[in-house]
């Protein structure tokens, strides 16, 4: 039977939690003593960035319980998701770090603590990649995370099952070429719905538990830009999400799909 996590609205002193934990067991690889966390500063955008981002640019959204508690915009294509401070090794080899901040704030002491516990557990860091057409992840701590893609939250049905990332094992999570060639077919009407974009990343619960996502303790939430610019791009030349026949076919020359996608390959093979 699956271990469970305190319920929204349960509320207990952290002396009471500190004897439940125990129930951290079936979200944790064996447990090892965290190494001591330290306040990370924010990450600041690309030094000299004045225009629009970068085609590989994505936007992370952290969220604790439904509640935002980070926004910023990644731009290397190569960048590590962290609890304090990075190691000198991690310094050297990751251009962007993404802290995740303290939940010192949460107002639900119970909710603070097993937070808190996730948290240490992430170290040494989940590593997120852009390698050819793909977005790739590869899990190196001891908090078990399980990732999908979907729509905007609180949507039905993602379009990926919600999968575990092994631990020490590159999986690709996204695939840029799949999504352009369903955008293609969203513009031509040979699909009924525009292609989701929207990676989900749950540290510590399972996202195909039955909850709502933005119940998650730990919810990380990635938005390629690339994908959102085209797809609003699409929605302007009047192709539309719902079926309707009294929707004129408004289709423009596919070729800047293409060009970009030629520009977003050539930007992920260059240095950052």
């Amino acid at each position: 039977m699956e271990p469970s996590l305190p319920r929204a609205g349960d509320t207990a002193p952290v002396h009471q939690a500190q004897e439940t934990d125990a129930g951290l067991a079936g979200f944790l690889e064996p447990w090892q003593p965290p190494s001591e966390v330290e306040p990370c500063p924010r990450v600041a955008a690309e030094p000299g960035s004045q225009g629009e981002p970068s085609l590989r640019a994505l936007d992370v959204t952290i969220m604790y319980k439904g509640r935002t508690v980070l926004q910023e915009v990644v731009w290397h294509p190569s960048f590590m998701f962290l609890y304090g401070s990075p190691s000198p090794a991690t310094t050297a080899t990751e251009p962007q770090h993404v802290a995740f901040p303290s939940p010192a704030e949460l107002p639900d002491q119970k909710q603070l603590h097993y937070t808190e516990k996730l948290l240490q557990h992430v170290a040494p860091g989940l590593r997120l990649e852009l390698r050819g057409c793909r977005l790739w992840a590869r899990r190196l701590g001891k908090c078990k995370v399980y990732w999908e893609v979907g729509g905007p939250l609180g949507s039905a049905s993602p379009s990926t099952p919600p999968r575990l990332l092994q631990r020490n094992q590159d999986t690709p999570i996204f695939d840029f070429s799949t999504f352009f060639r369903e955008m293609m077919e969203f513009r031509a009407r040979r699909r009924p719905g525009s292609p989701h974009y929207t990676i989900y990343l749950g540290f510590g619960q399972d996202l195909s538990a039955g909850r709502p996502k933005e119940k998650s303790l730990v919810l990380v939430k990635l938005e390629p830009w690339l994908c959102r610019a085209h797809l609003e791009c699409v929605q302007r030349e009047g192709v539309s999400s719902l079926d309707s026949s009294s929707l004129g076919l408004c289709l423009s020359s596919s070729n800047s799909l293409y060009e970009d996608l030629e520009r977003f390959l050539m930007e992920v093979q260059q240095p950052a």
